[in-house]
């Protein structure tokens, strides 16, 4: 499950789908997406929680306007949960651009100082 930002979907479905989704890699990888792969109509907070709970990782686009949405920090605390029920590292995080650490989850700032991410 790939959690991004609205604002960040075109980078998301220009850049990142292309290269993981078309074996550029050498391998296919099957990715979901909630504009792509959630079903319209159900209730957003099920979709999300089942999205994160079907899949073997959750990657996290960082990024301003991540952190200003209340449905990406929903989807950071649900994959932060699969990852401690499930004692694995199920979150991946993508840092899009510099963020301001300043309002900054603190859940999400010590996953930040102790993950290793991709920048």
């Amino acid at each position: 499950f790939i959690s991004y930002s609205q604002e960040d979907s075109e980078w998301v479905t220009q850049t990142l789908l292309p290269r993981l989704e078309h074996e550029t890699l050498g391998y296919q990888l099957k990715l979901c997406i909630r504009d792509r792969d959630c079903l319209i109509g159900s209730s957003t907070s099920e979709q999300i929680v089942a999205c994160v709970e079907n899949s073997r990782h959750t990657i996290l686009i960082l990024s301003n306007n991540f952190l200003r949405s209340e449905w990406r920090q929903f989807e950071f605390r649900t994959a932060l949960s699969e990852s401690v029920s499930g004692n694995r590292r199920h979150m991946i995080i993508v840092l899009l651009e510099d963020i301001n650490m300043t309002n900054i989850d603190p859940d999400l700032k010590r996953c930040l100082k102790t993950r290793t991410y991709i920048k």
